[in-house]
């Protein structure tokens, strides 16, 4: 919450320097470059705490949450099995921690920091200039709309990838533990040519 609230306030803070560099007072633009380097490097230092605190909770969670879903998985009956392919498994395993991990990282600081600025940013607004601050809070439910529909998006495509990936890693799993049998009938370049349609149509999403 404090990076969020130093990042609008610089901004505030140099255009007050600008102005005092306009009316050339050396003294009090002196001072006020003082501050604004004390600024800075608490922004700096508390930014750096931020990622980095954030990032080793999320490797903490990322190895209990593995635990956990594999604990999941192996307790599941065989009706379970015959429904979800297991070489899909390790794929999607790794596919959803990894995006669990990246929301719990440094995304959560920066959504913090995010709303931070977003109430800082209108507080200064409405002070300074209170039209203009009406104008924007208009906007705004405009412009969380788009972000949305642009977000849905990109999670079903998302979802789209990783299940051609999960198909190319079941493809691959089955050639490796039937080696001996795909090399006698000469089928390697058949089982390489259907590896690589389906991580074309993975990458096409």
């Amino acid at each position: 919450a404090w990076q969020g609230f130093v990042q609008v306030y610089l901004m505030v803070f140099f255009s007050d320097i600008m102005d005092e560099l306009m009316l050339e007072d050396s003294e009090n633009t002196m001072l006020m470059l003082r501050w604004f380097c004390i600024l800075g490097v608490m922004a700096f230092f508390s930014g750096w705490m931020m990622f980095t605190c954030c990032n080793i909770s999320m490797e903490s969670q990322k190895q209990k949450i593995r635990l956990a879903y594999l604990t999941a998985v192996v307790h599941q009956d065989v009706s379970w099995f015959d429904q979800h392919e297991p070489g899909t498994l390790p794929e999607r395993i790794n596919s959803n921690i990894e995006k669990i991990a990246m929301g719990m990282g440094d995304k959560a600081g920066n959504l913090v920091m995010d709303i931070a600025m977003m109430i800082t940013g209108f507080a200064f607004g409405f002070y300074y200039w209170w039209k203009m601050g009406l104008i924007i809070l208009g906007v705004v439910p405009f412009m969380s709309l788009g972000a949305a529909v642009m977000g849905q998006a990109m999670a079903d495509l998302q979802l789209e990838n990783q299940q051609w990936y999960g198909k190319a890693g079941s493809c691959c799993e089955e050639v490796m533990r039937a080696l001996r049998t795909v090399v006698s009938c000469r089928a390697e370049t058949l089982e390489c040519d259907r590896y690589d349609a389906l991580v074309r149509k993975a990458r096409r999403g």
